[in-house]
């Protein structure tokens, strides 16, 4: 148990500073000295998500946090995501919330 709860623990530290730059659940398993798929399962035993789901999860709320909160166009915000470009960042964006970033922009703006 507490070995599983130290690796859940470290996965989320090392998330937390590298999600911007590193999406790759194997990269953090490497990180952390077990496979891939054994980090897979002690994140979703301790969590009930999947690393890959708390991944997408980090990059949604920055993405969500930064369209709210600066003035930050969103090509940039997609670049300083890590996203290859603006309209892959968009397709990420629609597929997680059913709406384009614009939209989600425009929604906060217009309250």
């Amino acid at each position: 148990k507490s070995k599983e709860r130290n690796i859940t623990n470290l996965f989320f530290q090392l998330v937390e500073k590298g999600y911007k730059e590193n999406r790759k659940v194997e990269d953090y398993a490497a990180m952390i000295g077990i496979t891939s798929k054994h980090l897979a399962l002690v994140i979703k035993k301790t969590t009930g998500k999947y690393p890959s789901d708390w991944l997408e999860n980090y990059v949604l709320l920055e993405s969500k946090r930064l369209l709210r909160s600066t003035d930050m166009s969103i090509q940039h915000i997609s670049y300083d995501l890590n996203f290859s470009t603006p309209s892959h960042f968009g397709k990420f964006f629609k597929s997680q919330t059913g709406i384009t970033p614009k939209k989600f922009r425009d929604s906060i703006v217009n309250k």
